[in-house]
């Protein structure tokens, strides 16, 4: 019996192993998979869960395309999680071809989208504007590249007058490639951290502001430290290895607006999806 036990406590030993990953692959990956996730058949990375401090959020994918987003929220750490009314959100969208363009129409949103194994190119227009949004992620010499380009199509001979560029860059934390520092640079000094690691089939983001004189976070710190939120992702229609890190205490309290990416995170950039709940 001791051996038996023995051995599943090492098959489970195995199935949580970390092992690192590489920032910059892990980060197009999943800017890519927000699209993706969008074809029939997909069994890709979908997002599993995200927790930080005072948040915690279950997504639960069905193969029709809708989603249940869980989340419970609280007003300081030492007050009791509470659970908002659970929501069956869509994520449909009519696939078309357009040459080597993949086209996600999502009413009232419309994506042109092309990717290769180190870039990707996404456009994106409104049906009731004429502006349109470029999106282009590009790794080259261990540097990941966002630029996006905001234009309007109302030239007199249809092309496009740039109205805005911002360009973001990404690079390793100096010997540790599962790290990343994102910095934009025509949009102050501001600064995020990623970190990622693998556990069985789940990969774990770490996402982390470094503002005034918090400093780098170390690796311990990642687990506790308020700077931090978690997101955990998992192959599409498999059972996770892994639960939610963060044990929520269920209450209930009323419905309000979110705001989503197209893979339900909680939104960082243009790609969104209001939810009026």
């Amino acid at each position: 019996m001791k051996r038996i036990i023995l051995i599943f406590s090492f098959i489970a030993a195995i199935a949580n192993a970390s092992t690192d990953v590489d920032c910059l692959r892990a980060r197009l990956k999943i800017f890519i998979a927000q699209y993706e996730a969008l074809n029939d058949n997909y069994h890709g990375l979908i997002i599993d869960s995200t927790c930080t401090d005072n948040t915690q959020n279950k997504f639960t994918f069905s193969d029709d395309h809708t989603y249940l987003w869980t989340s419970y929220a609280r007003l300081s750490p030492n007050s009791k999680f509470e659970k908002r009314d659970p929501e069956k959100l869509s994520y449909k969208a009519k696939i078309s071809q357009e040459g080597d363009f993949k086209i996600y129409n999502r009413d009232p949103e419309t994506y042109r989208v092309f990717h290769t194994e180190d870039s990707v190119y996404v456009e994106k227009k409104y049906k009731s504007s004429s502006e349109i949004t470029e999106k282009i992620w590009h790794i080259k010499n261990d540097t990941l590249y966002e630029v996006t380009v905001k234009s309007d199509t109302t030239d007199s001979d249809g092309s496009r007058t740039p109205q805005s560029i911002s360009t973001m860059i990404m690079t390793y934390d100096p010997g540790f490639k599962n790290r990343c520092y994102e910095t934009y640079l025509n949009g102050g000094k501001y600064e995020v951290l990623y970190e990622y690691e693998s556990r069985g089939d789940t990969l774990i983001e770490y996402y982390g502001a470094l503002v005034g004189n918090v400093g780098f976070p170390t690796a311990h710190s990642k687990e506790t430290d308020s700077v931090w939120s978690r997101t955990f992702y998992v192959p599409f229609n498999v059972e996770p290895t892994l639960g939610i890190v963060c044990k929520p205490h269920p209450g209930n309290t009323p419905k309000e607006a979110k705001t989503f990416d197209l893979l339900g995170r909680p939104a960082r950039n243009e790609h969104l999806i209001r939810v009026l709940k």
